[in-house]
């Protein structure tokens, strides 16, 4: 479930901010 919160938090977050961001969270998962 931890991963679907990061999902969440990085498309609220990180794709306003720096789409390039999910990118690197995702290579991490």
């Amino acid at each position: 479930m931890s991963s679907y919160l990061t999902m969440l938090f990085c498309l609220k977050q990180c794709i306003a901010v720096m789409p390039n961001c999910c990118k690197l969270v995702f290579t991490l998962i």
